[in-house]
C-alpha cells in the first residue's frame, strides 16, 4: 500500500508555509460505524496516541479506566498524561489491534501511529524524495 505524505500549513516557526507529512488514514469501529481518523506514520514514537475526544465514540466510557502511561517527548517540555486502552483499527482493508494511547494533552491535529501498536504489523517505507510511504503488511512478508 503506497500513500502521498499530506502537505499542511505550518505555524509560521519554519522557513516555509507548508511541511509534507506521512499521514495516512486509518478506520477505526465506533458506535456509530466506521470512522476515518488520519494519523502520522512515526517511528520515533513508542506508542500509537489518539486525542481523549474520540474515546466516547469508541465505546469507551472513562479515558481513566486506562492504565496510565505518561510519556514525554510530544508535547515540547512536558509529560503527556496518556490512557492505554485496546482497540482494532484498519489499514487498507488490514485489521490490527493494538494497545492505544488515549490524551486529551495531543498537542497536533493528528493522531500519531508509533513503533507499539502499528510498526509491530507493517514494514515502513519512507521515500521522502518521492513523498511517500509504502505499508507493507507482515503478513503478507511471511507467506
Amino acid at each position: 500500500m503506497k500513500f502521498s505524505y499530506t502537505k499542511l500549513p505550518t505555524d509560521g516557526k519554519l522557513p516555509s508555509e507548508f511541511v509534507d507529512l506521512p499521514l495516512i488514514d486509518i478506520a477505526l469501529d465506533t458506535q456509530n460505524g466506521v470512522a476515518s481518523y488520519y494519523c502520522l506514520v512515526d517511528s520515533g514514537a513508542d506508542y500509537c496516541y489518539f486525542h481523549a475526544d474520540i474515546v466516547s465514540a469508541m465505546g469507551i466510557k472513562d479515558i481513566k479506566t486506562g492504565k496510565l502511561k505518561p510519556t514525554t517527548g510530544i508535547v515540547k517540555g512536558a509529560a503527556l498524561e496518556a490512557y492505554l486502552h485496546t482497540i482494532t483499527y484498519k489499514v487498507g482493508g488490514w485489521e490490527n489491534k493494538a494497545e492505544i494511547a488515549f490524551s486529551s494533552e495531543l498537542s497536533v491535529p493528528y493522531g500519531i501511529l508509533g513503533r507499539n501498536g502499528f510498526f509491530d504489523y507493517f514494514k515502513v517505507e519512507f521515500n521522502h524524495p518521492k513523498k511517500e510511504i509504502k505499508l507493507i503488511p507482515f503478513e503478507e512478508l511471511l507467506k
